[in-house]
């Protein structure tokens, strides 16, 4: 459980606040960003289309349509350049698609939806989505699922009552969804499993010492990863108190019907909070999130794993400052193989100089 070596790290920068990062191949990333504005300024709006060709090295923005706004991770199953989103028109939930790497878009809404908040797709046309829908003071979430590219929606599996859907994956026809309990105290929650891109589910077994590290009624997206049809790993915990809990990453090698969990390394477990992980290959994996340094500061964290989750090692990225409106942890993550990734702390609206780490070459323990 020492430190991993991994030369070809680096650290470059961006200009935005930072909301969702893909990585479809080992060259092409997809960021959407926003304008900077200041700390007390009401939620950005991602209306930024920031694409990178050389493995997240450097950034150039593409202008979208008038109205159009980001609320997912692009989804790019098929090619590098066929994606969807969801997002926003001219207010409205909206599914947006591009055939060109992001250069045009086609926006359809979402009937019945006030917000999109996850998007997983296992072709252009099949994707299964978290939506909102305002409730009183609260909010709802349900999972629904499209066949057609948005042109209809289905409802995906019924949450069991007191439950909301929360994350979220998919690879070729198989598609995973969790849910958790909306209850202050509450520790139910349910794995779910499809391998006909979401339109039937079935439960899976879990593990019950476990549980989703995702605030009650708040999706995690970036908490899943499929590195096929059949491996997916998530990041949980032992305790509904982050603080108080170890950070356990949980697998399944049969498409969902099993689950079974891993702690991480004994001296990271309690000050260690894992809150994404990327998997290119089903041996292979990088979880990050926040590392405790006192009572009161953290860091930035990462570990890697080249067995399956037997073992995880402390991955070192380059040394740098915590600029005005970036958080100490890693947020976003996309790793489109095992020796290319890209690593993005959390920021807030005021963010003007974002670093950005991504790993472009062979790596050795």
């Amino acid at each position: 459980t020492g430190y991993l070596a991994m030369p070809g790290w680096r650290k470059h920068e961006f200009t935005r606040p930072a909301d969702e990062l893909s990585c479809p191949s080992a060259a092409t990333c997809y960021l959407t960003a926003g304008h900077p504005a200041s700390r007390t300024a009401a939620p950005a709006s991602f209306s930024i289309l920031e694409v990178s060709h050389d493995g997240g090295a450097s950034w150039s923005a593409l202008g979208l349509p008038a109205g159009i706004s980001f609320s997912t991770a692009l989804q790019c199953p098929v090619s590098a350049t066929s994606c969807t989103a969801a997002g926003y028109d001219a207010g409205q939930a909206a599914l947006l698609r591009t055939k060109d790497g992001g250069r045009t878009w086609l926006a359809r809404r979402i009937p019945r939806a006030a917000y999109a908040d996850q998007l997983a797709c296992a072709s252009d046309l099949d994707c299964v989505a978290i939506l909102g829908a305002p409730a009183g003071p609260h909010e709802t979430f349900g999972a629904f699922v499209t066949r057609n590219g948005g042109r209809s929606w289905m409802a995906g599996p019924a949450s069991p009552s007191g439950q909301a859907p929360d994350y979220l994956a998919c690879r070729a026809t198989t598609c995973m969804l969790f849910d958790q309990s909306v209850a202050a105290r509450g520790s139910g929650w349910t794995a779910w499993f499809s391998t006909d891109g979401g339109l039937r589910w079935r439960q899976g077994t879990r593990p019950g010492s476990v549980r989703p590290v995702a605030s009650n009624q708040l999706p995690a997206p970036g908490s899943m990863s499929c590195a096929s049809g059949v491996h997916c790993s998530a990041v949980m915990t032992t305790s509904s108190s982050a603080a108080a809990g170890d950070g356990v990453v949980i697998g399944t090698s049969d498409g969902g019907v099993r689950w079974s969990a891993e702690l991480l390394p004994r001296q990271y477990r309690r000050r260690a909070e894992p809150i994404v992980i990327s998997c290119p290959t089903a041996r292979q994996c990088w979880t990050a999130g926040f590392y405790l340094t006192s009572r009161s500061s953290g860091a930035p964290f990462m570990l890697a794993t080249r067995d399956g989750g037997v073992s995880w090692r402390r991955v070192v990225l380059p040394e740098s400052a915590n600029p005005a409106g970036v958080l100490p942890t890693i947020g976003l993550i996309s790793c489109p193989a095992a020796s290319r990734c890209v690593a993005i702390p959390f920021t807030d609206p005021s963010a003007r100089q974002v670093p950005v780490y991504s790993l472009q070459g062979p790596s050795r323990s």
